[in-house]
């Protein structure tokens, strides 16, 4: 690889750390984000179709974020809809192990 390919490489590797954000300020951005105090204050007032909406929201932005699952899935077991809280439960528990989930 002569010098400027190698130069060139260590630059696109230098932007896209850059760029990339780690797991807290995602995490960060998710419970400071409009969607998530909505989906909070609304399962805690037991409106949990509102919950839900918004939790659906979230993990449609952030489909790799187990929690969001888990906090969905307590919002339909609350709301009554026992099958899809066991989905949301099974996606965490597959997606991670058994061990993990």
């Amino acid at each position: 690889m002569n010098k400027s390919y190698k130069i060139l490489a260590l630059l696109s590797l230098l932007i896209f750390l850059i760029g990339c954000k780690n797991q807290q300020d995602i995490e960060d951005e998710i419970i400071t984000s409009n969607d998530f105090k909505v989906a909070q204050e609304a399962y805690f007032n037991g409106d949990y179709q509102l919950s839900i909406k918004h939790y659906s929201s979230l993990i449609k932005d952030y489909p790799d974020l187990d929690w969001l699952y888990m906090n969905r899935g307590d919002a339909y077991s609350d709301n009554g809809d026992v099958d899809r809280a066991i989905k949301d439960y099974d996606f965490v528990i597959n997606k991670n192990g058994k061990d993990k989930g």
